[in-house]
């Protein structure tokens, strides 16, 4: 899912604190391995995985919507997502947010943030 990547303001907010399971998910993907990080995204996802997260989603989905910037059909389906007991466009989130933070992928921007 490549909508998080689009924009800023579709990445989940991340902890402050990094605990051992948001670290080892730095860590796997700093390393590029997705099956070591699994179980600390599922936990990772379920921590950040609030009402107002998905909100705060949602309102992006719209304004970017609105923006051209994503077309109605990738709109509809995040709205649907965030809208059930999927986690897949905050698992998608949370995975760009952290690559960024760990300077695995660049900015929506283009910028590449030194970890």
């Amino acid at each position: 899912m490549d909508l998080p990547s689009v924009d800023y303001s579709l990445l989940v907010t991340l902890p402050k604190l990094i605990g051992p399971d948001l670290q080892r998910l730095r860590e796997s993907i700093e390393h590029d391995d997705p099956d070591w990080g699994w179980d600390a995204l599922t936990a990772v996802a379920n921590q950040t995985d609030t009402p107002q997260q998905r909100a705060r989603l949602a309102d992006a989905i719209v304004r970017l919507r609105d923006q051209h910037r994503i077309n109605r059909r990738q709109a509809a389906y995040a709205l649907l997502d965030l809208d059930s007991r999927s986690t897949r466009i905050i698992a998608a989130s949370l995975l760009e947010a952290v690559a960024v933070s760990v300077g695995a992928n660049r900015t929506p921007g283009g910028l590449h943030i030194a970890a």
